[in-house]
């Protein structure tokens, strides 16, 4: 019998709620024994917020937002962005400089980018726009983050998108920019958008900019004219780009991404720690509820967000993959328009979760919607990705409750459901209700706690329920092997 060749350890890390469950700090976590990190897929409509010292500021705990770069780099190893991300370039130049100013700027020597990778530049992020306000004016918003990332991925499926290897042919991109400009130009004029409409999603754009550029602003890395989108648009006000601002801008951010020398094959960089017995850590974006094909329809994300993403979005075989772990939070948010069946209504625990918890999207800075937890699509979540493990955080968000309440079925025209409805009509069915159990709440604050068998008796037997229900009706063996308890590093408790 041949010996298996492979010798390295590959853990898939995956959100099984609607996003913002806690990847970052998951994989910030479990990157302390990894040699490599890569990013598989979806762009910077993603945030993962890990916790650092600040050294400017005397070494304080402070959050750093990550909407591109692996949440891994506090940990100074070896990043990589995949085939199946799509990337902002002016993005990733400016999220460079970002973590930089937290003290990181090796990441210029550890970033590794595939050539592969399809580009968002301005064209994606306006029709971004355009499409909402389409869909707005017919009363069908979905609610996108206007990052460009649909529209990106579009031009992937129309063999249209300029890649992260066009960054390295000057010439080639000049000249792939401006017949894509062209191009956009007619569709927009075409599409009805009038002049008025063009320059305010110009205005917006630079709002967008302004706010998530903030601390580049305030450490003078950056000027707020660094981030005027006005200048992308024509001169004379009607529909069109300003063409050489446009290359003006990408051709710098071209110089800068190569000058890293980090555009390499990330497919063959995950073969080659692999086979040196490495381990390789892959996280995701967003969200199960958010996948392109799985998820809430109409309002999900462009990208295969379940753990069978990293396959097609790294150019690696499902058998590679060792361990597939889970993440969720001990209740349930989302963003934007889209079904919340389990949504609170009760205004006082609405707002104590929202407060206490910060329930506000790292990329869109908008306010999370809050419902209870939800064991109907975290065990849909837990089957799509095959999860063999679970992390549950944000725990201690849930002390002083005196009840608590978790979904273990919908229930719509007396059909009952334990899996996510596959006919998206029904999970949008305003009749479609969840059936609850209620559990006794805690009072103590157990964000100091530091041992397992120190939690009150009602965290260990909500924590077990959970389990029980994510059980239910899997072929495999689902455990909650640790919970999280407070934002800090140290935060986590193991069973």
């Amino acid at each position: 019998m041949k010996a298996e060749k492979k010798k390295g350890t590959v853990i898939v890390v995956s959100g099984i709620q609607w996003g913002d469950e806690g990847k970052g700090k998951v994989i910030d976590q479990e990157s302390q024994e990894a040699d490599l990190i890569v990013r598989h897929g979806g762009g910077n409509n993603a945030g993962h917020t890990v916790m650092v010292a600040d050294i400017f500021n005397g070494g304080q705990q402070i959050p750093m937002v990550l909407h591109l770069l692996p949440s891994a780099v506090a940990r100074r190893k070896a990043i990589a962005i995949g085939a199946g991300v799509v990337v902002d370039p002016l993005a990733l130049v400016n999220e460079v400089d970002y973590v930089s100013s937290f003290g990181y700027g090796e990441v210029r020597r550890t970033l590794s980018v595939d050539p592969r990778t399809a580009l968002v530049t301005v064209i994606e992020r306006v029709m971004d726009m355009a499409q909402e306000l389409i869909r707005s004016r017919n009363g069908k918003p979905i609610g996108t983050t206007a990052r460009g990332i649909g529209p990106a991925y579009a031009g992937v499926a129309n063999r249209t998108a300029l890649k992260v290897a066009d960054l390295l042919h000057p010439k080639q991109l000049c000249t792939l920019l401006e017949q894509r400009l062209e191009e956009a130009t007619r569709l927009f004029r075409a599409m009805g958008i009038t002049s008025t409409q063009w320059r305010q999603i110009f205005a917006d754009l630079t709002g967008m900019e302004l706010r998530a550029n903030q601390r580049l602003i305030e450490r003078k890395l950056r000027t707020e004219a660094d981030f005027d989108y006005t200048v992308f648009a024509s001169a004379n006000g009607k529909v069109g780009f300003n063409f050489a601002a446009i290359e003006a801008a990408y051709q710098n951010a071209a110089h800068l991404i190569t000058s890293w020398r980090g555009v390499r094959d990330v497919s063959d960089l995950i073969r080659r720690t692999v086979m040196l017995s490495g381990r390789v850590l892959l996280e995701g974006a967003q969200g199960a509820m958010l996948d392109v094909n799985f998820g809430s329809w109409p309002n999900v994300t462009s990208s295969h967000t379940l753990a069978g993403g990293a396959c097609t979005g790294l150019g690696i075989g499902p058998t590679l993959i060792d361990t597939s772990i889970g993440v969720a939070k001990g209740y349930t948010t989302r963003v934007g328009s889209g079904p919340l069946p389990t949504r609170i209504t009760e205004p006082e625990i609405a707002a104590s979760i929202h407060q206490r918890g910060n329930e506000f999207g790292a990329s869109t800075g908008r306010p999370r919607d809050v419902g209870w937890f939800d064991a109907v699509i975290a065990r849909s979540a837990c089957w799509w990705n095959l999860v063999q493990t679970v992390r549950l955080l944000k725990l201690d968000v849930l002390s002083g409750l005196d009840e608590i309440k978790i979904c273990f079925r919908y229930c719509l025209n007396g059909e009952r459901f334990y899996q996510v409805p596959a006919d998206y009509h029904q999970l949008n069915d305003s009749g479609l209700e969840p059936e609850y159990l209620t559990l006794p709440g805690w009072e103590q604050d157990i964000s100091k706690v530091r041992r397992w068998r120190d939690l009150p008796k009602e965290v260990k037997g909500y924590v077990a329920k959970i389990e029980q229900l994510l059980n239910e009706r899997l072929p495999q063996r689902v455990t909650i092997d640790q919970i999280g308890i407070g934002p800090g590093p140290d935060q986590y408790l193991t069973r």
